[in-house]
């Protein structure tokens, strides 16, 4: 199989679908070296490599990755399509073969190609789907949301309790409107009880909350957390046990932490302190 290598500040990494890169605005490249468990592409927008131009993109899935410790940038309508067309579009000098059919060879996708290289690189460190024929099926990632959808979302903070470590989507979330310094907007009816009164507090909160939100557990029983802003920038205080890439992609979806909204930063800090102590402690 030919790849297509090249090594940018010593950083081993391959060009995907090179000869196409070279007609459009972008460049979709896979680092071989110390990338994590994740498998993602870097996608740069301008062909600089630097890495305020770069998006991430999963390889396992459609979905946007955080990395390097920088906020999720999405891509506009444009760069999508351009993105599509190199994954989908077959690179002729890079083969592969089926798993299924060990005879089964055949010039791959972008796509494929991709998924060979990343699991030649560091193993399959999550389990790809295939077709029929036993080649990398590519998630659908006309289903990616582009600049013009991020810019609907509203700016919020607030707190969060995640009640199934492995499906994020199980949650208690208290949203609050704010703006890119942080102030509260519009506070109407809203029951601030937090010390400063710009925030919920997690038990007096809990403790108003209804049963199917609670299961009559204690508020201290779930991995929780909350997100602060101030001066542009985010940080998501959390439990260690939820604490990491997973969340901030979540948070950032759930609370508007995007460019667009004046928030250029995001980060989780592992809180240990009493505060944030849950069952998986016991």
């Amino acid at each position: 199989m030919k790849k297509s290598l090249s090594k940018f500040n010593d950083v081993a990494m391959s060009i995907i679908n090179p000869q196409l890169c070279k007609t459009t605005n972008i460049q979709v490249e896979l680092e071989q070296s110390g990338e994590g468990s994740v498998p993602h592409l870097h996608v740069y927008f301008d062909k600089s490599r630097n890495r305020e131009s770069c998006f991430y993109i999963r390889l396992d899935k459609a979905d946007y990755f955080t990395h390097h410790d920088t906020l999720v940038k999405m891509f506009t309508k444009d760069q999508k399509k351009e993105f599509i067309k190199i994954m989908e579009s077959v690179w002729e000098s890079h083969f592969i073969k089926s798993t299924t059919d060990k005879s089964n060879i055949k010039a791959a996708t972008g796509y494929e190609a991709a998924v060979s290289i990343w699991n030649d690189t560091y193993g399959e460190t999550v389990e790809f789907k295939y077709n029929d024929d036993g080649f990398p099926q590519m998630p659908d990632y006309n289903n990616l949301p582009t600049c013009k959808e991020e810019r609907n979302q509203t700016l919020t903070k607030g707190i969060f309790w995640i009640k199934d470590t492995d499906d994020f989507t199980d949650n208690v979330v208290l949203t609050i409107l704010v703006d890119a310094q942080g102030n509260v907007q519009n506070v109407g009816n809203l029951d601030l009880n937090s010390k400063k009164k710009d925030n919920y507090n997690h038990k007096l909160t809990w403790e108003k909350l209804e049963k199917k939100d609670t299961n009559n557990k204690p508020f201290d029983y779930y991995p929780r957390g909350r997100v602060e802003i101030k001066n542009g920038k985010a940080i998501i205080y959390a439990s260690p046990y939820i604490c990491g890439d997973e969340l901030i992609e979540w948070c950032v979806e759930m609370f508007g932490l995007n460019r667009y909204n004046g928030i250029s930063d995001v980060n989780c800090k592992a809180d240990n302190s009493e505060h944030y102590k849950c069952y998986l402690d016991e």
